[in-house]
């Protein structure tokens, strides 16, 4: 873990350094040890992640590395932070100029930090003589002016191997260890090099219900750190410092706001209890709660993944997260979605769950350009609420599109272009009940052809369709041969079924109404 970990730190301090940020700030004669220092530690570390094994003085100095690659990227993720306030969107310098008042004390807490942080990898890199390291060979990394960026985003590496180990320690959790009542905290954390980042990634797999055994208990600790940890029951009055990713499992769980103080890089916060706590001193990148206390939060900015409920405003949000990633909402009862959502240039995901009352879609939600979920789309009947909103978007995934009453012509449906969408597993199309009724001047049924979905598709839905006939796409077996099911409720107005029982992968026929 530690040599991806610090590959991606030595690429985000490439990237500071090749956008400016570090002359803008002041700290490139520490930019410059940093990168010295990175570069040599990461030349060692294949040969220290192996014989770490057997030295627990080597596996200590691997922990500091990877304690301090954390704090590095934090600051990083900071500064990048910090310049979209100081840019404007037309490339004009804002209110915050390196003469500003907040910005010149900005500037002086991070050359305080980075000072710090430069020597902390001093002294890991000097330490490190200690252990009489081979070099070896790492892969050069290199930079493609196309798509660098401003951010020090994490770039999730990819991890051949690790799969059925994750199965298998998934289903220990879940199955074998789920008589055991005896633990209530434990870590979930590996040996550098092992892919323990990725076995726990969002931790919600197990969070749910799994206990585990005193053994497999005693095994982790002796060969894992502090890195993860999950609360099962009980209070907890401190976490260790070395803390990266916690999971509060249910709502039996204490926890004392005083727990996170000596935390240093908090990563993951998922509260699955409602235990409606959030720490607020920590740069999270992913945090579920039902918290109604994320407005006074600072440091969300860092936030890529959000699951938040009913009790959440997100106007008050949206403006705090500009580095969102995925949006979940749950349980909301009104969900109205804030227009400043797409000020919100890199997210890639949102999903909506359990929400029954959806008022509308932001206007040019065609905007989002990476977005690749998009779970519910409201149609609207004002400017840029329209089908069209969809044409470009690359989705996948589920999509719910709701409100087509509003659908003025068959033109304007052919224009969300779900037939390109290649990636679609589940669609469902959803009519108000007092739709197209007779006065309409909408033909429902043209609508319903020009919305025709790729042929990959694997689940479709309709509700409250009023047309009497059903699309030709619906009779056509070369667009529907994936097809695995088929719900049709209260689309009573129809005269007869397309022969959709001679689907050949059709499993689930649902028609109700």
């Amino acid at each position: 873990m530690a040599e991806a970990l610090l590959g991606i730190v030595i690429h985000n301090l490439q990237s500071f350094v090749q956008d400016q940020l570090a002359t803008f700030w002041g700290v490139d004669q520490q930019t410059q040890n940093l990168s010295s220092n990175l570069t040599a530690i990461r030349a060692v570390l294949r040969d220290a992640e192996k014989k770490q094994i057997t030295s627990e003085v080597l596996k200590n100095w691997l922990q500091k590395l990877t304690d301090a690659a954390y704090v590095l990227d934090d600051i990083l993720d900071e500064c990048s932070i910090h310049s979209t306030k100081v840019h404007s969107d037309d490339g004009h310098t804002s209110c915050l100029s390196p003469l500003h008042p907040k910005d010149i004390l900005f500037r002086f807490n991070i050359g305080k930090r980075m000072k710090d942080i430069t020597q902390r990898f001093h002294d890991i890199h000097q330490e490190k003589s200690r252990f009489n390291l081979e070099l070896g060979l790492t892969e050069v990394q290199t930079v493609d002016d196309d798509w660098r960026q401003t951010s020090s985003d994490i770039t999730k590496p990819t991890l051949y191997g690790r799969d059925q180990d994750r199965e298998q320690i998934v289903k220990f959790l879940l199955e074998d260890a789920s008589n055991s009542e005896d633990l209530s905290v434990y870590p979930i954390v590996g040996m550098g090099g092992l892919g323990k980042q990725h076995l726990p990634s969002w931790s919600s797999m197990i969070a749910g219900s799994c206990k585990m055994h005193d053994l497999f208990h005693d095994l982790a600790q002796s060969i894992m750190g502090e890195e993860c940890v999950i609360i099962e029951k009980g209070r907890l009055t401190q976490l260790p410092t070395r803390v990266h990713y916690v999971s509060l499992s249910n709502s039996k769980v204490s926890v004392d706001v005083t727990s996170f103080k000596k935390v240093e890089s908090l990563r993951t916060f998922l509260d699955f209890g409602n235990i409606d706590l959030v720490p607020s001193t920590h740069r999270l990148r992913a945090l579920r709660t039902r918290s109604s206390l994320l407005f006074p939060l600072k440091d969300l900015g860092h936030l890529r993944y959000l699951n938040c409920g009913p009790r959440a405003s997100l106007n008050n949000l949206i403006w705090q997260l500009p580095k969102l990633q995925i949006l979940k909402l749950e349980d909301f009862y009104h969900l109205r979605l804030p227009k400043e959502l797409t000020q919100l240039q890199d997210l890639r995901h949102i999903v909506i769950n359990n929400c029954y009352s959806i008022q509308e879609t932001p206007p040019n939600i065609g905007k989002l350009r990476h977005l690749r979920t998009l779970s519910t789309f409201v149609v609207g009947s004002k400017a840029g609420c329209g089908l069209a909103e969809l044409h470009s978007l690359k989705l996948g995934g589920t999509l719910t599109i709701e409100g087509l009453e509003n659908v003025p012509n068959e033109w304007d449906a052919k224009q969300a272009n779900l037939i390109g969408k290649k990636d679609l597993n589940i669609l469902q199309l959803s009519w108000d009940g007092s739709a197209n009724s007779e006065g309409s001047n909408v033909n429902v049924e043209r609508v319903l052809e020009a919305l025709q979905p790729p042929s990959t598709l694997k689940s479709f839905g309709m509700k409250r369709y009023k047309g009497r006939q059903l699309s030709n796409w619906m009779r056509n077996g070369a667009v529907l041969r994936d097809l695995v099911e088929v719900r049709l409720f209260d689309c009573d107005n129809y005269e007869e079924l397309p022969p959709l029982g001679k689907l050949p992968n059709l499993k689930r026929l649902d028609v109700r109404g």
